[in-house]
């Protein structure tokens, strides 16, 4: 009976790892899929949990920093006007820290086994978003058929969603940080590899369209470059091919050119006024910030921006209502108050302090660059002074969340 049980045991064990695999390619095909992988993933990582509690005792003050923050953000649901609406985006929250955990354990199981399959599923990805992408901004239509609807923006696999660039360079750190681990220890070939890599995701980001992730992995390449353990001729030969590339690109597209410069300068400098990235944005932004002044402390509630911003008491103009004001700190601030914004302020300095101190020690040590790739992730992720998403948003936690469970691993190692 117990030998039973354990081969149904381990059978589970490489299902789940099987589906964790299956997440890169997952997040492309829409909300539905990568939302039932990780509340699978998160409900088992829930029942470890409570059953080996021991094996998670090294990481607690992490477990115990979010799950106050998970209390705090469904209590500020519960005495929120729209509870019912609120509460629906915060109850569920803590799957993502289960998932995350869970993530651990598998890595922590199959090891290497495991870690290579998930980057070659992300990679594989990866390079399928960005050449469809690349065939639906040429010829009008992706390989599947979707026909462009933004003449400068193609949407890919993501169909009405303008998010290519989005999830190309948000999961490029994690990326770096898998192959660091992996094979990074065959340093010459494999650095070749990489700045190619690098090469063709910042031109997969700029076919998309999208200024803020050209903004994002642009601050990959500056820090990757940098911290390149190679020589400084070497460093700048590649920093030269890579910003040449990049401006041919911008040069000799009209599309590119259009949406990157043009389009941004004339959002900015619209006619005698100055505004925050475009008119809308700073519509948001103001609005976001009167509903903060309304409730400093505890703000309006969970994703309720949605709901306030077409109340007279905050209203702006028409421009200003959105599901969300596209940038996490503002939005924290108006639906969260000083308290929820406190949470991601912690983590993205936390994250910088760790980022620094790792600098310091790192002497061409595979796992420390590991590491400072997971902290660059999290300053990508959560970059202040861009727009952003949703952040109560599932698909972009997920995103948010993949890179702790890598971490978790490597936290003693």
């Amino acid at each position: 009976m117990l030998q039973f049980q354990s081969v149904i045991f381990n059978r589970l064990n490489y299902f789940l790892a099987f589906i964790l695999v299956l997440l890169p390619p997952a997040l492309v095909s829409g909300p539905a899929v990568p939302d039932i992988i990780i509340s699978l993933l998160g409900l088992f990582g829930l029942v470890f949990f409570i059953k080996r509690y021991s094996f998670f005792k090294e990481i607690k003050k992490i477990i115990f920093f979010f799950l106050f923050f998970y209390i705090y953000f469904c209590l500020n649901s519960l005495f929120s006007e729209y509870s019912k609406f609120s509460i629906e985006s915060s109850i569920f929250y803590l799957r993502f820290l289960f998932f995350s955990l869970f993530s651990y354990l598998i890595f922590e199981k199959f090891k290497n086994r495991i870690l290579k399959l998930f980057f070659f599923s992300a990679l594989i990805t990866i390079f399928i978003v960005g050449i469809d992408s690349y065939k639906q901004l040429i010829t009008g239509v992706n390989f599947f058929g979707i026909i462009i609807q933004n003449i400068d923006r193609p949407s890919g696999l993501f169909r009405e969603e303008y998010i290519i660039g989005s999830f190309i360079a948000r999961n490029t750190p994690l990326l770096l940080a898998i192959y660091f681990f992996l094979f990074f220890k065959n340093k010459t070939k494999n650095i070749y590899f990489l700045i190619t890599l690098l090469l063709i995701i910042n031109l997969f980001v700029i076919i998309s369209g999208e200024r803020a992730a050209l903004v994002l992995i642009s601050l990959v390449d500056i820090v990757f470059f940098i911290l390149l353990p190679i020589r400084r001729i070497y460093k700048i030969i590649s920093v030269l091919l890579l910003f040449s590339t990049v401006s041919c690109v911008l040069i000799f597209s009209d599309v590119a050119r259009e949406r990157m410069i043009n389009e941004t300068y004339n959002q900015i400098f619209d006619g005698e006024e100055i505004y925050i990235f475009s008119k809308q944005h700073q519509s948001h932004y103001e609005s976001a910030f009167e509903m903060f002044k309304d409730k400093p402390i505890f703000g309006q509630g969970v994703n309720t921006f949605r709901i306030y911003c077409s109340d007279e008491k905050f209203y702006i103009n028409d421009l200003a209502c959105s599901t969300h004001p596209h940038n996490s700190y503002v939005q924290l601030l108006a639906e969260t108050g000083l308290i929820g914004f406190l949470f991601l302020v912690i983590v993205y300095v936390r994250s910088i302090y760790e980022f620094i101190k790792l600098i310091k020690i790192r002497n061409k040590n595979y796992i420390v660059y590991s590491k400072l790739m997971l902290f660059l992730s999290v300053i990508v992720n959560f970059f202040p002074i861009l727009p952003s998403n949703n952040f109560f948003n599932n698909w972009i936690n997920i995103i948010y969340f993949l890179p702790l469970g890598f971490y978790l691993y490597l936290k003693n190692k």
